[in-house]
């Protein structure tokens, strides 16, 4: 298949999706194979302390804990309470 016939393909998908988790992990993918600009890769949206954390920087930590759920690492709220009482 050629590549506007992909592109094509797609685009009726996404015209007839109705699922928002699908369609933000569409975006996801696309933006984190570099189809926008480098400059947006590069902005600044956070801190963690004094330490910036750029757009890439973000969305890669949030891919980073959407996989570890999957994986089943996860802790309960209950769970982290009861070992933080042994800090």
């Amino acid at each position: 298949m050629e590549i506007q016939a992909i592109k094509l393909e797609l685009i009726k998908m996404l015209l007839e999706m109705d699922e928002v988790k699908v369609l933000e992990k569409v975006r996801d993918v696309l933006l984190l194979n570099g189809s926008h600009r480098k400059e947006e890769d590069d902005e600044i949206v956070g801190y963690i302390g004094d330490k910036p954390i750029t757009r890439i920087d973000l969305l890669n930590k949030i891919e980073e804990g959407e996989e570890a759920i999957l994986r089943g690492e996860v802790i309960s709220q209950e769970d982290l309470i009861q070992e933080s009482e042994n800090w």
